[in-house]
């Protein structure tokens, strides 16, 4: 195989690891699970069905047979009857214009929708992401595009239309602000209504609003969800979805716009161009058979139990705007990186190489094999040499020493000896330093090139390493334990490292500082959290407990930083941080 094909293989091979670090859809549908209310999202829903479907469905629920007995009119509700709305001029008949005396931005009319027709005279920014972002936390809210006519604000409610976040999510809406998805609920649509122009209160379209609700309408409603919060089927929660639910329940009851003049706004008005007025406001047809609704008929009843025995299981596919959607599968990033940089230089070395072989004249010479090394035989020590015999040198000019003579009275001298050969040591030269073969070269590439493959590859392997040190969170102090009198149920005991300043607006809330320590004891469906913040002296003399944004976090799970969520959940039971 040439070059430039061994080249070509490893880019192909670079783009296939590129693709397959790219999020793929999970094999379910994500799944949000909120401590002590239940599980949002996923094919854990406590109806087999969406209680907010869309006009043209039939039923939400799946009943069971004993439901279905149950099913005739009881005659215990009635519909109640529209009452008349206020004659206020149309300024806005194509449902978007440009209102005078309310700026020159435009707005979309309620009362040329089809949700909101009876809140005639009152408008919202043409942007009501916003809304969503505060109902609908889980969700991305950014998804939803600006309205350019009533009929896209209608389709709000759609379920076939991708911003159609009431049609597809009408359970997830109910759960984040009454605990339950409310299967049996009543007059949702006009709550809607009023709750959006109550978000919208110092928006320039909004301001000034001018509409009142029925008492009876809100009545009935707070009724209705009342009856699902006491029972355990159709509101499988916790004690503290259930506080929930009793909080939107007063909310309900005590709305500052309620009244019973003949201008106000029922639920029987606003609902007059859907289905639902026939139902006696409840969602579901099934709903409104079990009710004793007697705008329902028998047939009507009959049609809803099929329709709900032959609905399609609900899909499996990742939803698009989950928030969870793609969550699986970033681990791996950092090691795909690492294998696609490595590779991407080993392609470049070859390429390199190969212009350098056309170069050199178009034939490659065949790289000669490092020859092994002989084996290193150690020298001999050298043999002591003997030092030759003591002679006498005559000394210049005189003769050389001759024996005294021997004679009567001579003292005998002994003859001369030999001079004492001292030994000499035995002195080994150590062998030379065994000379360590050169590293083989990889087959098929020159010296140069397999010697930059092999740094390639400790590059690609220190991308990775890099990577995936990204995620430690070393250095972090043990957790604190909670406060003796938490008010809340501590379900985790995880410390974490503040990146965002938060100033806070409540009194029970944590000032905090990027750099702050928090141990978090529990963490909210709305974006808010119970921590105790670490004592940090000076600046920081004692442990503080309290509410804070989880935002300021930094994670992922949580909202990147932007603006502060409104607090549901988090509802403190103190007034003041315990230190």
């Amino acid at each position: 195989m040439h070059l430039p094909q061994v080249a070509t293989t490893l880019f192909a091979s670079a783009v296939l690891l590129l693709a397959a670090a790219a999020p793929q859809p999970v094999d379910a549908f994500p799944q949000v699970t909120i401590p002590g209310i239940g599980t949002i999202g996923g094919n854990t829903n406590q109806q087999p069905a969406s209680s907010s479907a869309a006009p043209s469905a039939t039923s939400s629920a799946m009943p069971t047979a004993s439901a279905s007995a149950s099913a005739k009119p009881t005659g215990t509700a009635t519909s109640a009857a529209p009452t008349a709305t206020p004659t206020v001029e149309d300024k806005c008949p194509k449902g978007k214009c440009k209102v005078p005396g309310r700026g020159d931005q435009e707005c979309i009319h309620l009362g040329s929708t089809n949700v909101c027709g009876s809140f005639v005279g009152n408008y919202v920014p043409l942007n009501v992401s916003d809304y969503f972002r505060k109902r609908m936390p889980t969700k991305r809210y950014y998804n939803i595009p600006n309205l350019d006519s009533a009929a896209m604000f209608d389709n709000l409610w759609s379920t076939s239309e991708d911003y159609g976040f009431m049609g597809k999510y009408g359970d997830d809406y109910m759960r984040n602000i009454a605990g339950c998805a409310i299967p049996n609920q009543r007059w949702f649509k006009t709550w809607f209504c009023a709750d959006l122009l109550d978000h919208f209160v110092d928006n320039p379209c909004t301001k000034p609003s001018n509409f009142t609700i029925c008492t009876d309408t809100f009545t009935e409603r707070a009724d209705s969800v009342s009856a699902d919060l006491g029972n355990s089927t159709a509101c499988p929660v916790g004690n503290e979805g259930r506080k929930l639910g009793e909080i939107y329940v007063s909310q309900l009851k005590g709305y500052s716009k309620l009244s019973k003049d003949a201008n106000c706004v029922s639920g029987a008005a606003t609902e007059a161009n859907d289905r639902t007025l026939k139902q006696c406001g409840y969602t579901s047809t099934w709903t409104a058979c079990n009710k004793g609704c007697k705008d329902v008929t028998p047939e009507q009843c009959a049609k809803a139990i099929r329709e709900a025995q032959n609905a399609p299981a609900a899909s499996s596919s990742c939803d698009p705007n989950d928030v969870t959607c793609n969550g699986k599968g970033s681990s791996k990033v950092g090691m795909i990186v690492g294998i696609v940089v490595a590779v991407l230089v080993v392609i470049a070395l070859a390429v390199l190489y190969h212009i350098r072989f056309r170069k050199t004249g178009g034939e490659e010479k065949p790289v000669p094999a490092a020859p092994e090394p002989e084996p290193e035989v150690p020298a001999a020590a050298p043999a002591p040499v003997a030092p030759a015999p003591f002679v006498q040198q005559p000394i210049e000019n005189q003769p050389l020493m001759t024996p005294p003579p021997q004679g009567p009275g001579m003292v005998q001298m002994p003859p001369p000896q030999p001079p004492v050969q001292m030994p000499q040591p035995s002195v080994q030269m150590p062998a030379s330093p065994m000379q360590m073969p050169p590293a083989p070269a990889p087959a098929g590439l020159g010296p140069i090139a397999a010697g930059a493959a092999a740094a390639g590859l400790a590059v690609g392997a220190a991308a990775g390493a890099a990577a995936a040190s990204n995620n430690s969170n070393a250095g972090l102090p043990a957790p604190l334990q909670p406060p003796a009198d938490c008010p809340e149920q501590v379900t985790e005991s995880t410390v974490a490292k503040v990146q965002w300043a938060y100033q806070p607006t409540n009194g029970d809330e944590l000032e905090l500082n990027p750099g702050d320590i928090l141990t978090v004891f529990h963490r909210y469906s709305d974006g808010w959290g119970y921590a105790t913040r670490h004592a940090n002296p000076p600046m920081r003399p004692t442990a503080v407990t309290g509410y804070f944004p989880l935002m300021v976090l930094g994670e992922t799970a949580a909202r990147s930083a932007g603006a502060v969520p409104d607090r549901f959940e988090s509802l403190s039971r103190t007034t003041t941080p315990r230190n």
